[in-house]
């Protein structure tokens, strides 16, 4: 477990988290303009497909990317705890497939939503998408239909199976 896929995922995403808090940290010191939208510009993904035309590893990026330490704090207990069963039931080697397939299928249809739909029209321009929650979705949803009546214990007393979690989070 020390090296597994799943605890390089998770500190792919931690260490880019720290990298963007000691930037914000530095720009702060030597008072100059934040970071934050360095980040969120080069990082995140564009909903408009026309700025990912110049910006295409945002698909990759985005995934890792968390500016909020509650978002990459419950991102990464999903990760965790459902990552491990993942691991034991499908694999290392899969895991790493999922989570990167299921953040550009989530990059994706991001980009599709907003464009498609007409209420997205004003903020269309300038949205941007971020975290790892269509990756993490992707690794509860994988096995969450792989074992659908595995039954986990939530807070050590409720019996719940695999599918309901999944289905419930998804």
């Amino acid at each position: 477990m020390q090296n597994s896929m799943l605890v390089r995922l998770i500190y792919a995403n931690l260490a880019l988290f720290v990298s963007i808090k000691l930037l914000y940290l530095f720009f702060w010191l030597f008072q100059t303009d934040s970071p934050g939208q360095w980040a969120l510009q080069w990082l995140a993904v564009p909903s408009d497909p026309t700025k990912l035309i110049f910006k295409p590893w945002t698909v990759i990026t985005y995934m890792f990317l968390h500016l909020g330490f509650f978002h990459l704090l419950s991102n990464m207990l999903w990760l965790y705890f459902l990552g491990t069963l993942f691991v034991q039931f499908i694999g290392e080697r899969k895991l790493y497939t999922v989570y990167i397939a299921g953040g550009i299928l989530g990059a994706l249809l991001y980009m599709l939503f907003f464009n498609i739909f007409p209420v997205f029209e004003t903020v269309n321009s300038s949205a941007i998408a971020l975290g790892a929650s269509a990756s993490v979705m992707a690794v509860v949803v994988g096995i969450g239909t792989y074992a659908p009546d595995y039954e986990i214990r939530l807070f050590g007393v409720i019996s719940v199976k695999l599918k309901y979690i999944a289905l419930i989070s998804f």
